[in-house]
């Protein structure tokens, strides 16, 4: 959605949309966890499940007023049904 949208600021995370960032670190290996971790100021020790948990907290603890973020989104956002991303939106 992030893509789609353009939307030009994220956090270390990658992501305000806790679904998105759940799906990315489901991914990582114990390596690509502890990168985060300090990318994000997570001290990065433990095993793979302690390493999610963690970020996990940290994310949720670093987002929590997101709602009252507010974000440049520049011009309106107009959505052509023609083109497949697009659509995907529409839909």
């Amino acid at each position: 959605m992030e893509e789609i949208l353009e939307v030009k600021k994220t956090n270390p995370y990658g992501t305000n949309d806790s679904r998105i960032f759940q799906e990315n670190i489901a991914s990582m290996n114990l390596t690509d966890l502890q990168e985060l971790a300090v990318r994000v100021g997570v001290f990065p020790s433990g095993n793979k499940t302690v390493l999610k948990n963690k970020l996990t907290k940290s994310f949720k603890s670093e987002n929590l007023g997101s709602s009252q973020l507010v974000i440049d989104r520049g011009p309106p956002i107009s959505l052509d049904p023609d083109n497949p991303k697009h659509k995907e939106v529409l839909d």
